[in-house]
C-alpha cells in the first residue's frame, strides 16, 4: 500500500508497516513544512501576469509582494485555505488574489494587508485588510459554499459595495453648514458637531443600506444652547423613538443597527440624573464649586427669607408686614421682622406720675428723636404738652429764646418759652401720642426742630415746628404740661440719637 497525503497540507502519512530505512526522511519533510507553514513567509517579487503559485509557495501562510509592477498582478491559488498577504509593490497597478478561473477576483490596496480565504474550489476572497492608515476593512456576508465542489461563483456573496469600515481614530467633523447631514457608511466612525451656528439635525442611512451590526459614533463638542437631532430613515426608530436629541456640551450616543432600526448601545454624558446615583444622596465633594443655580434651590414664599435654625437647617422666615425690617437678636437666637429705628437708642420708659419727667444724658449727638405715646393727664381743661431742652451735666432747662409753633385745626400755639407740642382741649383724661426731631442739638447755637402729634385716637392732629437759640449743647430734656396738671403715669417715651 502506498503512502498517503493529509488532505489540506499534503503531508506525507508513511504506509504502515512499509517506509523501512526511510520514514525518518518522510518525518523529517513533515516538520520541515510545518515550521514553513508556522513561521515562514514566501516573497513573491513578479511585476506583472498572474502568477500561479506553487504547492510549496500555498504552503507558507504569509506572502509578501515586493517590487515594482509594471502591470497588473493577480496571486493564484489552487487549494483550500487562510493566507495573510502583505502588498509591497510599488508602481501604478493592482495586486488581485484569485481561485483559478474566478471572474472577479478581489484586490488588495497598495501599503496594505489582507486576510484572504480561499474555498479550495471556486473562490478566493479579502475577508480583512489592513491599511497604514490604521483602516480596518471587513466583509459583512459569510461563505456560504466553502469546500463544496458544486458552489457557483456567488458562494461567498462578496459584494465590495457592501464592505463596511470600522475607522480605527477617525473623525468626520461637522458643523451648522453641513446640517441636514445624511449619513452614509462611508463616514468615519465617530461624527462630532458643533452648534454653535445653530441647531444641526444629523440623518442616519437607511438601516437595511447600513446592516446589522453596523455602528456609528455622534457626539456635540459645543456649549451652545443648539440642538443637535439625530433623525432615523423615514419610519426608522432610535430607541423606539424616530429621533434622538444631543442638548449639551460632550453628551453623544453609539448607536447599532440591527439592519431594520437602530438602538443606543452606550451614551456619553457628562451630566449626572439623580436616577444614576447609586444611594440617593450626593455629597459636598460630588459638586464643584459655584455648580448650583437658583432655579435648583428650593423653592419658597414671594418675600421670605433663608436664615440658618438652631439645629443648623435652612429655615424660611415667614413674610413681615409692609415697612418692617430684618433684624438681628444676637447669638443664638432667629432674625425677626421689626419696625424700624431711628439711629441709636439712647433711653426709654414711663412719663410717671407727677408735672415733669426729665430725660438727661443725652449730648454728642447731631440730631434727637423724641418719641412719646399714650402720655394722659388729670383733669383739667385746655393743657398743652410741652418739651423743654437742658444744658450742663446737671442740667439747667431753658425757659426762653424759643420760637416754637404748633399749627392745628383746633387753633394755633405759640411759644418763646417752651416747644408746646400738643394742646389737649379736653376737660378730663386725655392720651396724646407725637414725635420731634432736633437737628444741630450739640451745637452752641441755634437748634431746629419739627414733628408731629395727636391724641392717641388720632384727633386733634398737629404740625410743630421751630428752633431754640441756646449758646450752649444740649444734654437734656423735659417733658411738662402747661398749667397745674400732672400726669397720670400710663405714658411711654423713647430717645433715639445719630
Amino acid at each position: 500500500m502506498a503512502d498517503a497525503t493529509t488532505t489540506i497540507l499534503a503531508l506525507t502519512k508513511p504506509e504502515v508497516t512499509a517506509s523501512d530505512n526511510t520514514w525518518g526522511g518522510k518525518l523529517n519533510t513533515n516538520w520541515d513544512n510545518a515550521d514553513l507553514l508556522i513561521a515562514g513567509i514566501t516573497t513573491i517579487s513578479t511585476t506583472s501576469g498572474t502568477d500561479v503559485l506553487s504547492t510549496a509557495e500555498q504552503l507558507v501562510r504569509s506572502i509578501i509582494c515586493d517590487g515594482t509592477l509594471v502591470g497588473n498582478l493577480t496571486l493564484q491559488f489552487d487549494r483550500k485555505g487562510v493566507w495573510y498577504v502583505q502588498n509591497a509593490t510599488s508602481g501604478s497597478y493592482t495586486l488581485s488574489v484569485e481561485f483559478s478561473g474566478q471572474s472577479t477576483p478581489p484586490t488588495i490596496v497598495q501599503g496594505s494587508s489582507a486576510i484572504v480565504l480561499c474555498d479550495g474550489a471556486a473562490l478566493c476572497d479579502v475577508v480583512a485588510s489592513f491599511d497604514i492608515n490604521g483602516d480596518i476593512a471587513f466583509g459583512t456576508n459569510k461563505i456560504t459554499g466553502l469546500g463544496d465542489a458544486t458552489a457557483d461563483t456567488d458562494a461567498l456573496n462578496r459584494q465590495a459595495a457592501d464592505a463596511r469600515y470600522l475607522r480605527m481614530g477617525t473623525t468626520s467633523a461637522k458643523t451648522f453648514s453641513d446640517t441636514p447631514f445624511t449619513d452614509s457608511d462611508a463616514e468615519g466612525n465617530r461624527v462630532t458637531w458643533d452648534a454653535t451656528g445653530g441647531a444641526c439635525t444629523h440623518d442616519l442611512p437607511a438601516a437595511a443600506t447600513a446592516g446589522d451590526g453596523f455602528r456609528r459614533t455622534i457626539v456635540k463638542i459645543d456649549a451652545s444652547a443648539n440642538d443637535v437631532t439625530i433623525d432615523g430613515n423615514t419610519t426608522e426608530t432610535i430607541n423606539g423613538a424616530t429621533t434622538f436629541t444631543l442638548d449639551h456640551q460632550w453628551q453623544g450616543v453609539v448607536l447599532r443597527c440591527d439592519g431594520s432600526n437602530w438602538t443606543i448601545e452606550a451614551e456619553i454624558d457628562d451630566e449626572v440624573t439623580t436616577a444614576e446615583i447609586l444611594d440617593g444622596t450626593i455629597v459636598e465633594a460630588d459638586l464643584a464649586d459655584n455648580a448650583v443655580t437658583l432655579a435648583k434651590m428650593v423653592h419658597g414664599t414671594q418675600g421670605g427669607i433663608l436664615y440658618y435654625g438652631a439645629s443648623g437647617a435652612p429655615t424660611e422666615l415667614a413674610v413681615g408686614a409692609a415697612g418692617q425690617v430684618l433684624k438681628s437678636q444676637g447669638a443664638a437666637a432667629d432674625p425677626e421682622w421689626g419696625n424700624a429705628s431711628w439711629g441709636t437708642a439712647i433711653d426709654s420708659g414711663t412719663i410717671q406720675a407727677g408735672t415733669e419727667v426729665e430725660v438727661t444724658g443725652i449730648g454728642g449727638y447731631s440730631e434727637i428723636k423724641v418719641r412719646w405715646d399714650a402720655v394722659s393727664h388729670d383733669s383739667g381743661s385746655n393743657r398743652t404738652l410741652q418739651l423743654v431742652v437742658g444744658t450742663g451735666g446737671t442740667p439747667t432747662y431753658v425757659t426762653s429764646g424759643y420760637l416754637a409753633g404748633v399749627i392745628e385745626g383746633g387753633g394755633d400755639s405759640n411759644s418763646t418759652t417752651a416747644i408746646p407740642l400738643i394742646r389737649t382741649n379736653q376737660s378730663s383724661l386725655d392720651t396724646i401720642a407725637g414725635w420731634l426731631i432736633f437737628s444741630d442739638w450739640d451745637v452752641a447755637g441755634q437748634c431746629d426742630f419739627h414733628g408731629r402729634g395727636s391724641d392717641t385716637d388720632g384727633s386733634d392732629p398737629c404740625v410743630i415746628a421751630g428752633s431754640e437759640n441756646g449758646t450752649t449743647a444740649r444734654t437734656a430734656i423735659k417733658f411738662q404740661l402747661s398749667g397745674s396738671g400732672n400726669f397720670d403715669g400710663s405714658g411711654t417715651f423713647e430717645v433715639f440719637g445719630r
